[in-house]
């Protein structure tokens, strides 16, 4: 199922006790005890911009101190941290803080990389908070039960982040295949040029 279309409910508080306290109503607490909001962003497509991304945070009630982002970097191929602003977020983040993203796919869509990172920020004290479904990953909880139950949650939505992936794949590969079974004479020669021979200098 698409995050984007499940029902948008109060925060679910994964791995300490529930609550419904809302981003707004802890930023406050937060600015009080020296505590940082920050957003990170991965914008691979023309729909997913960092505005976007910005402006569904801040209509969700987040204040945001800072905003981190990296443009046209594959959440596949390149784990967080190699990735140039990614990498910062283990540098930037302490105990306490918040980290904001629209959803888990955003932190990537690898299922070892994604459980991983999320787990070495709650090792080290950093709260988790989703923008899409308002999900808190808390690593504060000593209670077995709630920590399986976040545990669980974690992988769930990891790997439902690498299997949309895997899913766009294979769908663009078959359109592929299509394409060339049924180019009516006409050689499928994959991706435009994004040059033409009129540009092109040859030294």
């Amino acid at each position: 199922m698409d995050p984007q279309k499940m029902p948008q409910n109060q925060p679910v508080r994964v791995g300490s006790p529930m609550g419904t306290a809302t981003p707004t109503d802890e930023a406050s607490k937060d600015k009080e005890g020296g505590r940082r909001t920050v957003l990170y962003a991965r914008v691979s497509t023309a729909d997913q911009t960092l505005d976007h991304q910005r402006t569904q945070a801040e209509t969700a009630g987040f204040a945001l101190d800072e905003i981190v982002a990296d443009h046209g970097v594959s959440g596949v191929s390149t784990v967080l941290g190699d990735r140039p602003e990614g990498r910062r977020l283990f540098d930037i983040l302490r105990a306490g803080d918040t980290l904001v993203v629209r959803w888990v796919d955003r932190l990537g869509r690898n299922y070892r990389d994604v459980t991983d990172t999320i787990r070495e920020f709650m090792r080290r004290g950093v709260i988790i908070r989703t923008v899409i479904n308002a999900m808190v990953f808390d690593g504060s909880t000593k209670d077995p039960m709630q920590q399986a139950v976040r545990d669980a949650l974690i992988a769930f939505m990891a790997a439902s982040a690498q299997a949309q992936a895997e899913a766009t794949k294979e769908a663009q590969k078959a359109g592929i295949a299509h394409a060339r079974a049924n180019d009516n004479g006409t050689k499928f020669r994959g991706r435009k040029p994004t040059f033409t021979w009129d540009t092109l200098v040859i030294f």
